[in-house]
């Protein structure tokens, strides 16, 4: 089995002992944060201390997971800032995503910059498994906003020596191709519809990229 480097920050962030980790080593360290977060989401979100206050104060199985009950679309819509565990000060980033009728309040969700900082660390150690040092990388997601997945992305390839190519959804399918063949583009992150639009109109004399990341979506 191929070694990636996600498996060394992974145990990092587990603290397992090189050279192997086991599967029981992961869920002992997935039990244990379980119950840090359950103990913080009681101490600090008026939601979940009222949700939770007959629930069991740890759990010592996932199994006991069947014990608690359900958070639901509608509840983060109509108490979004009853879940947030930390002062409105910390909150870097604030995601709306709407809903998927023509009517209705978007659900909200809130990052801090501890958070966005993990996803950086971990979108570059994750594409560093696909590209090399020095390599293309085309983004096509959003990331004109700060703290976008884009940007987010943005950094974590910087990070780890690859060279980003900021671009956003994919508008003109033809001019997408063209900056992919110009660019020597190794490696694009987009939604999987469109990069099927792509791959659906590449000529025999285009640049191919030789890996691609489908993401947002099925």
């Amino acid at each position: 089995m191929k070694i990636t480097p996600l498996d060394a920050w992974i145990r990092q962030k587990i603290g397992a002992s090189l050279p192997g980790y086991s599967r029981q080593a992961i869920e002992s360290w997935q039990l244990h944060r379980f119950n840090e977060t359950l103990a913080l989401a009681r101490a600090k979100s008026p939601f979940y201390r009222k949700l939770h206050a007959r629930m069991p104060g740890t759990i010592q199985s996932f199994e006991d997971l069947r014990k608690f009950p359900y958070t639901t679309p509608e509840d983060i819509r109509l108490n979004p800032l009853q879940f947030v565990c930390v002062s409105q000060d910390e909150i870097r980033r604030v995601v709306t995503l709407q809903s998927s009728g023509t009517t209705g309040t978007p659900k909200r969700f809130f990052f801090t910059a501890e958070d966005q900082e993990l996803t950086i660390d971990f979108f570059g150690v994750g594409m560093s498994t696909l590209a090399q040092p020095g390599d293309r990388v085309l983004i096509l997601l959003p990331g004109e906003i700060p703290g976008s997945v884009g940007a987010l992305l943005r950094l974590g390839l910087e990070r780890q020596g690859r060279e980003p190519i900021p671009y956003g959804p994919v508008r003109d399918p033809r001019h997408t191709l063209e900056v992919i063949h110009e660019k020597k583009v190794e490696c694009l992150v987009g939604s999987p519809t469109q990069v099927l639009g792509l791959a659906r109109r590449w000529q025999p004399d285009q640049h191919k990229p030789g890996a691609v990341v489908l993401s947002t979506d099925y």
